[in-house]
């Protein structure tokens, strides 16, 4: 794992406009949180939404997400409960999503994110493996050691420093340390996929997506994929309904592989 962090790209990154708008977006989810049923209030669902782009989830899926951020807010949870709730809710393992509840109900948890799970240099498990109960002992795992890396590195001098620039760009703002490392980490991630994006477009490149971005796709993809497969096997073969779906199924397969292309691509 790395242990230094650049303190000049930090105050470069923490700089932006774009971290700036970020954060006043978590002060208010955070601020709303013990104010408002979070499980019915549309507002603060979707600056959630936005902030931490909850974007694929089936409404079914939204609402019980809501709902046990809700119940369990005031209570103390880990990070695999979260992560097996997420899963019998949607059948997915949601390492990212399960940590950004966590770290909502409790801001000294970390977040699972793809770009500072890569500046960190702590490897992910592998998605979309078909034993789910040994993927999320592997989520786990690595969750565990991101953890480890910023309980560790908040007491180094390289801590304090990224916690003294972050106080200096964003003073008297009330947020645990953690989470302004956190905030660090994330802007510098996106102010590089940003650049990527830019010399991926000067290059005249196909791909122009984080792997953060086309992680996300795919799962999306491979949940509406199995909802088009069950919606399908209740369909009269020889229908024009049949026959949409089936064309269906074919256009999110290919998909899919478009885009599992483009991950090897995306270091």
């Amino acid at each position: 794992m790395i242990d230094t962090i650049n303190i000049s790209l930090v105050k470069q990154a923490l700089s932006t406009k774009k971290t700036g708008i970020g954060l006043d977006k978590y002060l208010y989810i955070m601020d709303t949180l013990h104010k408002s049923d979070v499980s019915k209030d549309s507002e603060f669902q979707k600056h959630y939404k936005g902030f931490y782009r909850l974007r694929f989830f089936r409404p079914e899926c939204l609402d019980a997400y809501f709902l046990y951020m809700e119940n369990t807010k005031n209570e103390q949870i880990t990070f695999e409960e979260v992560l097996t709730h997420l899963f019998e809710v949607t059948s997915h393992v949601e390492a990212s999503f399960a940590s950004k509840l966590l770290a909502t109900i409790d801001p000294n948890r970390a977040i699972w994110d793809a770009n500072v799970l890569s500046q960190l240099s702590i490897p992910r498990p592998k998605m979309g493996q078909k034993d789910k109960i040994e993927q999320i002992k592997e989520s786990v795992a690595t969750y565990s050691l991101l953890e480890e890396w910023y309980k560790s590195h908040l007491s180094t001098q390289n801590g304090k420093a990224i916690i003294q620039v972050f106080n200096d760009v964003y003073p008297d703002t009330n947020i645990t340390d953690i989470k302004k490392i956190d905030f660090a980490l994330w802007s510098m991630g996106e102010k590089k996929s940003e650049t990527k994006v830019v010399e991926s477009y000067k290059a005249n490149t196909d791909c122009t997506y984080s792997r953060d971005d086309l992680d996300e796709a795919v799962t999306s993809l491979k949940s509406s994929l199995s909802e088009c497969i069950k919606a399908l096997d209740k369909l009269e073969v020889g229908t024009s309904q049949h026959s949409l779906m089936v064309k269906k199924i074919k256009s999110f397969e290919i998909s899919l592989e478009l885009i599992k292309g483009e991950l090897l691509k995306v270091k």
